[in-house]
């Protein structure tokens, strides 16, 4: 069988970060891969860097479809692979030159049973600095964990089998139809969870862009993209509601730090928000904010999610 692994990237108006996303894909020690870069109707230089990338490297193709949404771009790059293994990277994040080597190895030495295997991920900065890391444990059966986070974090850190990626149905396309937006890689993990096993690699091995308020447009539609992803499974798995209701909770308090400042200017769309999950937790979150330090962890948010304080750089991190 072959090893070869179809890495898609899904790409809009990418100009300023997509250079250095494909570099980071085309430095994997694992060589064999089917790169395609899903245009989806970019309108700024995307299209042309990703023409000369791929006059660079033959194992790069590009193609183009009327601006559908991040689902409907990655689905249609892995439609367009017979690769046995798929990975998804966004076109303003990093991998580590040995990340499809060591997920390949991961997900070849557990056998069948498992779907999905995910790596440990830094958040970065426009400017590739570290201002966070992520290092999750979470393998096995993990559709219990998934209910009460999304720890794997993002698609860039997965690294799926083709079998488990089509009996999951690929991405959520709808959630965009539906104005919910957001939430499509939690819905495939979790797809995937109740049916296979995951395995987790414990390296850096992923570099997720967060930038300063790249969240702040439309909190709404993020808390009700979480909302209908986790739906079905309050519904199917009674017994996983009262982790459902927390990962709910903790999304709408994360969303109002997220925002910073803006946080306060949505305070009564929060608050709505927090009633409506939890009347309890609801009245306890505001002395609980004030006793950790708001004025500190919005400060910390905005630091530690893209003000580019830190000094390591994602290039550095051992792996």
């Amino acid at each position: 069988m072959s090893d070869a692994i179809a890495v898609i990237i899904p790409m809009f108006n990418a100009q300023a970060t997509l250079r250095a996303t494909l570099e980071s894909v085309r430095q994997q020690t694992h060589a064999e891969l089917d790169i395609i870069v899903v245009d989806d109707g970019s309108t700024d230089a995307s299209p042309q860097i990703a023409a000369t990338e791929a006059a660079a490297d033959v194992r790069i193709r590009v193609v183009r479809q009327p601006n559908s949404g991040v689902a409907a771009a990655r689905n249609l790059g892995a439609a367009l692979s017979s690769a046995e293994y798929l990975a998804f990277i966004d076109a303003d994040d990093l991998w580590a030159p040995p990340k499809m080597a060591l997920q390949l190895a991961a997900m070849k030495g557990a056998g069948d049973g498992v779907g999905l295997v995910y790596s440990w991920s830094a958040n970065i900065t426009g400017k590739d600095l570290v201002t966070c890391l992520s290092a999750p444990a979470a393998e096995g059966n993990v559709l219990a964990a998934l209910c009460r986070s999304n720890f794997v974090g993002n698609a860039s850190t997965a690294l799926f089998r083709r079998s488990a990626f089509d009996q999951a149905g690929g991405f959520d396309r709808t959630l965009r139809d539906r104005g919910a937006q957001g939430c499509e890689d939690l819905g495939i993990f979790l797809a995937v969870a109740e049916r296979f096993e995951f395995r987790v690699v414990r390296k850096y091995l992923t570099g997720y862009r967060v930038l300063p308020n790249s969240m702040s447009g439309d909190v709404h539609a993020m808390y009700r993209s979480c909302r209908e992803v986790l739906e079905p499974y309050y519904s199917r798995y009674p017994e996983y509601r009262p982790l459902i209701r927390k990962q709910l909770y903790d999304v709408i308090v994360y969303l109002m730090l997220r925002t910073g400042s803006g946080g306060i200017i949505h305070l009564p769309a929060f608050a709505k928000m927090l009633w409506e999950e939890d009347p309890i937790q609801c009245v306890l979150t505001p002395p609980r904010l004030i006793r950790k330090g708001l004025a500190a962890l919005l400060a910390g948010s905005r630091s530690s999610l893209g003000s580019g304080s830190g000094s390591l750089r994602y290039q550095d991190l051992p792996v």
